[in-house]
């Protein structure tokens, strides 16, 4: 039987195609393909430990069997890898008091009520939006819908997007001005920019990162799954949802070059107290950069190395919750 096969980043590089056809025998697994795709291009060989697979847009095991036309996407380190998740539930820097007006460092949760500009234009690309607690909007054209007692202007309570257009820190007011409602008592926003320092390299980059060590990132190239890569964006936000009971979230990602400086990432929560608002923030944030499959290279004078981990293929485990100790009864 014939496949789909995707290649993407440093699979897409090394194998020097982006998508071909691959004959694999009848009741073939994820495993089997992968195996023959290395017959036709040896050189993926070394990158099996961290390679992850997706069957038609969703992560697939590798004894998952394939059928007629399966699209099989191979899944190299993504931008944030794996990592140590964020425990679902734990409040994120409990007990540390945050100034009102108190400056916020460049990548760091920015707190309700600091002032962001307003009005930045959602520009074309793949996107989803909720209007509702119900299921995904269509991809492309926004939709929105004003709760009960909301501004006529708020009300969508899901945004995903993948942007190839450059955008402003501006954009956490405009996603706020979407998103929050006359309930809602706190915005929490996370910028993510483009720095010059080097990162942690893909698994399979240290001799390119070698090289270039010492040296300064001159911008970022990312790369994405574009459908996939929404599809998990909005599970995540879902996730918020089930996890922190925030359901007005906003997570923007660019694709293509981001020079340095500018941001590449963005997320908006919004909710009425601000304790749920930094966890969900948090949260969408930490997932985004481990499961995603958005591929991030640093860019020098040149060459470029791809930054990353292995991608995590599901959410992390809910906390265990604390067991009630039996009620005494006294005499």
């Amino acid at each position: 039987m014939r496949i789909r096969v995707r290649l993407f980043a440093i699979h897409r590089e090394l194998a020097g195609t982006r998508n071909l056809a691959l004959d694999v025998g009848d009741g073939a697994t994820v495993e089997d393909a992968w195996a023959a795709l290395v017959v036709r291009f040896p050189v993926l060989a070394p990158g099996r430990p961290s390679v992850r697979f997706a069957r038609n847009g969703e992560y697939a095991d590798p004894n998952d069997r394939l059928v007629e036309d399966d699209e099989l996407a191979c899944i190299p380190p993504v931008s944030g890898g794996a990592g140590e998740p964020v425990g679902a539930g734990e409040p994120v820097g409990a007990g540390e008091p945050v100034g009102a007006g108190e400056p916020v460092g460049a990548g760091e949760p920015v707190g309700a009520g600091e002032p962001v500009g307003a009005g930045e234009p959602v520009g074309p690309g793949g996107s989803r939006e909720t209007g509702g607690p119900g299921g995904p909007g269509e991809t492309g054209g926004p939709r929105e819908t004003g709760g009960l007692g909301e501004p006529p202007t708020a009300g969508a309570r899901r945004i995903v997007e993948l942007r190839a257009e450059p955008f402003s820190s501006a954009i956490l007011g405009e996603l706020a001005d979407r998103l929050a409602g006359f309930a809602d008592g706190a915005v929490v926003g996370f910028l993510g920019r483009t720095r010059i320092t080097p990162g942690t390299p893909a698994p399979g980059q240290e001799a390119a990162a070698a090289e270039h060590a010492g040296r300064e990132v001159q911008g970022l190239e990312y790369e994405a799954h574009d459908s996939m890569a929404l599809r998990v964006l909005d599970g995540i936000a879902a996730e918020v949802a089930d996890r922190f009971g925030v359901d007005r979230l906003a997570i923007v990602h660019r694709t293509g070059p981001v020079p340095l400086g500018e941001p590449s990432v963005a997320i908006v929560a919004v909710a009425p107290h601000r304790d749920a608002a930094f966890e969900a923030a948090r949260y969408a944030i930490d997932e985004t950069k481990a499961r995603a499959p958005i591929w991030k290279s640093e860019q020098f004078s040149d060459g470029r190395v791809w930054i990353g981990a292995p991608a995590r293929t599901e959410p992390p485990p809910l906390p265990a919750q604390p067991v009630a100790e039996p009620t005494r009864r006294t005499r």
